[in-house]
């Protein structure tokens, strides 16, 4: 049963082996399944009853977590900050942060070339890491990446 629960789990209403015609309860199977598998099909029951209307993911892909849009986030902020990896993002655009570009600029034209346009304005580099752009607001000369903390190269 465990092993049929684990390869089932991505479906998130796993049918019963032997009916066929009813699901199995997550509650029923929780002193049979390893905490992992248990946690992992709770959560994914969870993120089901979410309307995907709602839904949407931190846009780091090292992070990717999941957050409800209930409206109010867009209304009182732009920029956001995930809860889960403290990395800024635009909660209109639902992108990396886009620093000094507003959203309609931002949405109405490839963002990468306005980005590129921007960072070569502000002598931005990209970390070696994460390719985010870093920019140099004061200190020693060394930069780093807020991000991966990676030395991305020394300000003139």
């Amino acid at each position: 049963m465990v092993r049929y629960v684990s390869s089932q789990v991505h479906r998130v209403k796993i049918p019963c082996p032997i009916c066929m015609d009813c699901y199995l309860n997550v509650e029923d199977c929780r002193n049979i399944l390893p905490n992992k598998i248990f946690d992992l099909w709770e959560k994914l029951l969870c993120e089901a009853a979410i309307p995907e209307a709602d839904k949407f993911y931190c846009p780091f892909k090292d992070c990717s977590a999941l957050m409800i849009d209930d409206g109010e986030c867009r209304k009182l902020a732009r920029k956001f900050k995930c809860p889960h990896c403290d990395r800024m993002f635009c909660a209109q655009c639902k992108v990396a942060w886009h620093h000094g570009i507003r959203c309609k600029g931002f949405q109405g034209s490839n963002g990468d070339v306005m980005m590129m346009g921007l960072a070569k304005e502000k002598s931005w580099q990209r970390c070696p890491n994460c390719k985010l752009y870093v920019e140099k607001n004061g200190g020693c000369k060394s930069m780093y990446c807020s991000e991966s903390f990676h030395i991305v190269g020394r300000a003139v």
